[in-house]
């Protein structure tokens, strides 16, 4: 019974809380919960761990600002050298825009992507949506 599933509603957050606990206890691992505003003690009742997205976004964004800094590099340096009045053909200063821009560029799709993998989007059809007073647990609900 791989797809078994069990919904409960609830009126208080203390009864979600207490019955996340119990569930836990009694060795259910896949639990999620749906409130109509954050509950930080639920995530530790359900056991939900730290989210590794920001390891990825830092990843796009130190990518990013790598691929546009050696990019930068390259071309004024290496592939079409100008010498305009002396300055140095590989310059930091003059690469702070770019490099930045690049480093948000990066770190922006990074999060996106990362965004859509964690959530599973996109979902053509949610099953617990066509429950009825399903849409409750935005409103008052948990």
């Amino acid at each position: 019974m791989r797809d078994a599933w069990l919904l409960a509603e609830f009126d208080e957050p203390e009864r979600i809380l207490e019955a996340a606990v119990a569930l836990r206890e009694q060795g259910y691992a896949r639990m999620e919960g749906f409130t109509p505003h954050p509950l930080p003690e639920l995530e530790a009742a359900l056991g939900i761990k730290r989210s590794w997205t920001p390891r990825i976004v830092l990843a796009g964004g130190v990518t990013g600002a790598v691929f546009a800094f050696w990019l930068q590099s390259w071309l004024n340096g290496v592939n079409y050298p100008l010498n305009v009045g002396g300055r140095p053909l590989i310059s930091a200063p003059t690469s702070i825009p770019i490099t930045f821009e690049t480093t948000v560029l990066f770190a922006s799709l990074a999060a996106f992507v990362t965004w859509l993998v964690v959530t599973r989007l996109p979902t053509l059809n949610q099953p617990l949506l066509d429950i009825e007073g399903f849409t409750s647990v935005s409103i008052d609900r948990f």
